[in-house]
């Protein structure tokens, strides 16, 4: 996995999620800003209204759990 990170993922536009910022900023002292750095220079993408939308109407109708 290191590899690609490191010689791979220049072939692709990343994007990741503010959902995964927030998850990857928990953890013990050290390795947070470690994962942050990581990723410090990939777009984020915002949580519309409409994800927001259908992610309860998922949960409502117990499609994927909580």
């Amino acid at each position: 996995m290191l590899d690609w990170w490191e010689n791979q993922r220049h072939r692709f536009e990343l994007r990741i999620s503010v959902l995964v910022e927030e998850e990857i900023s928990k953890g013990d002292p050290i390795a947070p800003p470690q994962r942050l750095e990581k990723v410090a220079d990939i777009q984020s993408l915002l949580i519309s209204d409409e994800a927001i939308r259908i992610a309860d109407l998922l949960l409502a109708e117990n499609a994927v759990t909580n």
